[in-house]
């Protein structure tokens, strides 16, 4: 599903039994579960060796595109917060901020299993769920990103800076996404810049405002907005 090379090291998520964005595939209908079960391997990329595997559970779900590395650690999206493994042994370093249980998992049983429930008199029976429902285009608005020993997770309404030695909050503010993409988020020059205007270029490490462009309310015009992938910066 996804792959990074960082110190020569290959980090792979892999879904099982096919990969999250394979499931919509017509002839895969109906029989791939989802969400599916992920899991990341570290692959020695000169010999090919395998250095350790991670897999998740119900409520340390891989946030799909989240996946990043540097010298310390590997770090992703999971569940409602990001977890930090180490680069060399895939053991957990840190978690911030402590994992909630997964929100998709549904506690009425009857229903979980597509059983009609009534609703109370007069009240009509809830419809059965669709079976191997996926999210529709666009679904995934997390991005998360590691430069200089900050991790930046934007989960599509606050972007959360994070040590990357500890997992220790270091600021916050407000983020968006993009339309039907993830958010946009750019270390450059020791400042961040955050979609979909960018404005604001904030100090990596207190998130304080350095730079603001008042340009942007001269160019964008009613109805204007980004097309349906990132940005990029040159």
């Amino acid at each position: 599903e996804e792959i990074i090379l960082y110190g020569g090291v290959l980090c792979v998520v892999t879904g099982s039994p096919v990969a999250e964005h394979g499931t919509t595939d017509p002839s895969r209908r109906g029989k791939a579960p989802f969400p599916n079960d992920k899991s990341i391997t570290a692959v020695d990329a000169e010999s090919g060796e395998v250095l350790w595997k991670w897999s998740d559970a119900a409520e340390t779900r891989i946030g799909p595109v989240t996946l990043a590395a540097d010298e310390s650690g590997v770090f992703f999206q999971a569940g409602n917060g990001a977890i930090c493994l180490d680069r060399k042994t895939g053991e957990q370093a840190w978690c911030w901020p402590g994992i909630e249980p997964n929100p998709r998992k549904n506690p009425n049983p009857k229903q979980a299993a597509g059983e009609k429930t009534a609703g109370g008199k007069g009240q009509p029976a809830k419809k059965k769920p669709r079976p191997n429902q996926t999210r529709s285009a666009g679904w995934a608005v997390a991005t998360l990103v590691v430069q200089d020993g900050v991790v930046l997770m934007a989960d599509g309404k606050r972007l959360t800076a994070l040590s990357s030695d500890d997992g220790k909050p270091l600021w916050n503010c407000d983020c968006k996404p993009g339309f039907k993409s993830a958010v946009d988020v750019f270390a450059i020059g020791g400042l961040v810049w955050l979609g979909p205007d960018f404005a604001e270029g904030r100090d990596l490490q207190t998130g304080e405002v350095k730079k603001a462009g008042v340009a942007v309310d001269d160019v964008w015009t009613t109805g204007h907005h980004h097309r349906c992938y990132r940005e990029k910066a040159t």
